[in-house]
């Protein structure tokens, strides 16, 4: 499994608060920006054998691969941060 988060710069006051992350991720966002996560849309897709991305990461092309993409957002409709997944079975 191989998971990628985006977070807008402009949201985290000090991007050095995620050196010493440990725990929820999404209560570690909620109390540094203050605000909190009320929804996400979510995809989820099977990629082409012959993605890029994929190569990249070293994954089997005769192997099933599941990517799940999510943008989580506050209630003042404000995306918060871009998740990514690779699940290889």
């Amino acid at each position: 499994m191989f998971s990628v988060n985006y977070f807008p710069l402009e949201l985290i006051k000090d991007p050095h608060l995620f050196d010493a992350f440990t725990g929820s991720l999404l209560g570690f966002i909620e109390r540094q920006l203050q605000t909190s996560i009320v929804f996400a849309d979510t995809e989820i897709t099977v990629p082409n054998a012959q993605d890029p991305f994929l190569s990249r990461l070293g994954a089997s092309p005769s192997r099933p691969i599941m990517l799940l993409q999510q943008v989580h957002y506050n209630a003042f409709n404000t995306p918060l941060f871009f998740f990514a997944r690779l699940c290889e079975q």
